[in-house]
């Protein structure tokens, strides 16, 4: 190195060295220097970065020149003051357009290794000096080297690694914080979230082994959080998005076993690292929350926490009215606050498909289903059948067809008397049921359809009693609006049971594929139909609105528009047209219009139906998945507190469960899995759950014996007579193979 360049380095006046920044925002304490200013010895250009790359010498040999150029261009002396008295190195004090240094440029624009290994032996202080303008401001060097260097062990000696370079130098990775707006938390900047630290920045631009290194080599704080968002590692781990499975399971699981309570910190918005990724559909975290016990060739053991994860293992442990905010909740085994949703509430509620078809989710309903939630199913089917089929219908058959008959009871109406009160008994029960579940966000369909179904019920004998006191002139006004309402009752009552085909694996998923199609297709096709039918309705009807004879029905607007619909069934008589004010213009409209109408929209929606229904099949199992998984947390909601903990006693296990301790206090529950990796018929690899250890069971005398469920025993239908003793065991009249046996009260 030149001895002149020495000799002015060494009294070169550098600023005291800083502390790592607290969990302060610096930019509220910081003052931005403007362009006229001088920061210690600093000089910040007056122009932006792109023109000083393209015409001043230094920053353009910096950013493409050659090593030569660099040595020549960066030990130029300037003024530090006027009059010449101090003179400084060009390199060490000039800043860029936005306030970087050389080593920031010579990094980003990504030079060889030996260009910045003689930028820091040359200027060594500039390893921790940060970008100074408010868009990069607070990033490093070391900030810069993480995002751009492909992944790799720095440590390893056999590598050039600028990062291994740096912090050798004394670049500190818990120094600053890149606050610029470029990397703004709330609106996730203009370029991208990545957090603030160096290693936020390791983590977000997806490389575990510099993560690694930085942690245990560079002793990068793990516990640093997003001043912003109150983020840490792993929270920022799953806000990421591109970061490949590979790399997300084994960044998560390493700062997870370095530092476990990371995985219980709440940031700013009260969500955990695990909440937090359920909300941004992070399907990864599942495979990250995966302990695992061993492997062998396709085939792995693991265990994952439940605490989070099942809503069945939480209580509420304070009410709220209003309607936004959710009440706390603690785990039923201890006094631990674990979130105001499960991770399965948030992933229902966002519509994941993908996070409840994951084996983990899809496995854990399943057992819930069979060891308890199908029978609670097939009790409320029992009960809409007997009141949709045993009591309503029967009392509607044998109505009177005048509404004095049916305000009038004599012997022979005695069984049609104790139907109607039964009917009215049930329906009245079923609208009480519904009031009471209204905040039950869960079920909210089938809510829906009880509540008006039990609603019309309850309307019948009040629009009699009204009829009835109104006179002989209002009944058959009460006659209309009655049969009106048992008409409308009666489709929603065989909705109603057609809802519970959420229950069944054969025939939910058709029910899904009829819904979507109904609900989108035929809505969208009506938009073109009905005004097209109005309009043509509207110009035969001035035609044919003078005919007499057997074109009646054009003689009102509402009917020829009906009639105009009507040309889809094929009910027009082509000699109404013949009878027109201008005969060729009505046979030329129902020529067009049959053409529009018959051909060319009904074949339309028919094949929009074809492609529909393939497009949906395909799907549709998980579509019907996420309605099951709807349908066993209603169920959960309506438990009690009683048969919460007797069933949640049966999910699950300590690992510190011991013979004379069925429930450790102070520890997470775990349900353990058993999976092989096999390929489908398009050749896509996937997780088969084998089989899974669900609790321990000492019925033989060892704490340590596992209450395990193959895959066979977790289908949703297993024949007549494997249900029928599973229900025995659902009622504690018999022990399954297990040993276990569910007492109920």
């Amino acid at each position: 190195m030149d001895s002149t360049l020495v000799q002015l380095e060494d009294i070169r006046d550098v600023p005291p060295q800083r502390q790592p920044q607290s969990d302060v925002d610096r930019r509220s304490t910081q003052t931005i220097p403007t362009m006229a200013m001088k920061d210690g010895l600093r000089r910040w250009n007056e122009h932006s970065q792109s023109w000083l790359l393209k015409n001043e010498p230094m920053w353009k040999a910096v950013a493409t020149g050659t090593l030569s150029d660099i040595k020549e261009t960066t030990q130029k002396l300037v003024d530090v003051e006027e009059g010449g008295e101090r003179k400084f190195v060009k390199g060490r004090y000039e800043r860029g357009g936005e306030g970087e240094t050389i080593l920031h440029i010579a990094i980003l624009f990504q030079r060889p290794y030996s260009i910045v290994k003689w930028i820091v032996e040359a200027f060594p202080s500039l390893v921790n000096e940060e970008y100074l303008g408010e868009r990069y401001e607070g990033e490093t060097a070391l900030h810069l080297a993480v995002v751009q260097a492909k992944d790799h062990d720095p440590s390893d000696d056999n590598v050039q690694s600028i990062i291994r370079l740096l912090v050798d130098t004394g670049a500190n990775p818990n120094l600053s914080r890149a606050i610029g707006s470029e990397f703004g938390m709330k609106d996730h900047g203009p370029l991208r979230n990545y957090g603030q630290t160096v290693l936020h920045f390791a983590v977000i631009s997806n490389k575990p082994k510099i993560s690694e290194y930085l942690v245990l080599r560079a002793r990068a704080d793990i516990t640093a959080v997003d001043n912003l968002s109150g983020d840490n590692v792993l929270h920022l781990l799953a806000r990421s998005k591109g970061i490949d499975a590979t790399s997300f399971i084994a960044m998560f699981r390493f700062f997870k076993n370095t530092q476990e309570d990371l995985l219980d910190q709440p940031n700013f918005d009260g969500k955990t690292p695990l909440a937090l990724g359920f909300a941004e559909k992070n399907v990864f975290m599942l495979d990250a929350m995966k302990e695992i016990l061993w492997e062998f060739d396709r085939v792995s053991r693991y265990r994952v926490p439940l605490n989070e994860l099942d809503p069945l293992l939480a209580q509420d442990i304070e009410t709220t009215t209003e309607p936004t905010k959710r009440p706390r909740r603690k785990s039923l085994f201890n006094s631990k606050t674990i979130g105001q949703q499960s991770l399965i509430e948030l992933a229902i509620e966002n519509k994941d498909k993908d996070m409840l078809n994951h084996p983990i989710i899809d496995t854990l309903l399943a057992y819930k289903w069979k060891l308890y939630a199908q029978y609670f199913f097939i009790a409320r089917f029992a009960l809409a059948l007997v009141l949709v089929i045993g009591l309503f219908t029967p009392a509607i058959a044998m109505q009177p067809s005048t509404f004095q008959q049916r305000c009038t009871y004599n012997s022979n109406d005695v069984v049609r008397l104790v139907w109607e009160m039964m009917t009215l008994a049930t329906g009245v029960g079923l609208f009480w049921i519904s009031a009471n579940d209204s905040n039950h966000k869960w079920n909210r369909m089938e809510n829906w359809l009880r509540s008006t179904f039990g609603l019309s019920i309850f309307l019948i004998p009040i629009i009699r009693a009204i009829g009835s006191f109104s006179g002989p002139g209002a009944a058959s006004t009460a006659l209309a609006i009655e049969s009106f309402v048992i008409g409308v009752a009666a489709i929603l009552g065989w909705i109603y049971l057609v809802n519970f085909a959420k229950g069944s694996d054969r025939i939910g998923p058709l029910v899904e594929i009829v819904f979507q199609i109904v609900s989108k297709d035929f809505i969208e096709w009506l938009f073109i139909y009905i005004p097209l039918s109005i309009g043509f309705g509207t110009a035969l009807f001035a035609q044919l609105q003078n005919v007499t004879g057997g074109a009646e029905i054009w003689q009102s607007l509402p009917d020829a528009v009906m009639s105009a619909i009507r040309f889809q069934f094929q009910e027009e008589s082509y000699t109404d047209f013949q009878a027109g004010t201008l005969p060729w213009w009505s046979v030329t409209l129902f020529v067009v219009y049959g053409f529009l109408a018959t051909l060319l929209l009904s074949n339309i929606l028919i094949s929009k139906l074809v492609n529909t229904f393939e497009r949906i099949n395909e799907d549709s199992q998980r579509v019907w998945k996420m309605d099951l998984a709807r349908l066993i947390l209603s169920i959960d909601l309506q438990l009690t507190a009683a048969q919460k903990q007797r069933y949640a006693e049966h999910i699950g296990f300590s690992l510190t469960e011991g013979e004379n301790d069925a429930i450790n206090a102070s520890d997470r529950r775990y349900i353990q899995f058993t999976e092989r990796r096999e390929q489908d018929a398009k050749g896509k690899t996937f997780q088969k759950v084998l089989q899974i250890s669900v609790s321990k069971s000492n019925h033989r005398g060892r704490h340590d014996d596992y209450v395990v469920k193959k895959d066979k025993d977790l289908k949703h239908f297993r024949g007549v007579a494997l249900e029928w003793e599973a229900l025995l065991v659902f009622w504690g009249l018999k022990k399954d193979k297990s040993g276990v046996q569910l007492k109920q009260d």
